[in-house]
């Protein structure tokens, strides 16, 4: 699906059509999470306790490195 980056005030940001937002069962306000995956980004619903785990992952995997 291609989205256009249009000017929102100040800004720029993406709209997503309602079909998407129904899928993702979200609305004006929710939050989305970006993660970088080997095929490029994903887009998930926010969930705080997967934000919680993922940042634990990330810092985990920076002592790896």
């Amino acid at each position: 699906m291609e989205l256009a980056i249009r000017r929102i005030g100040n800004s720029a940001g993406v709209i997503p059509p309602k079909e998407a937002l129904n899928r993702l069962r979200l609305d004006k306000g929710d939050k989305l999470y970006l993660t970088e995956t080997e095929d490029g980004y994903k887009l998930t619903p926010y969930i705080d306790e997967f934000a919680k785990q993922l940042s634990w992952a990330e810092k985990r995997a920076d002592l790896v490195l």
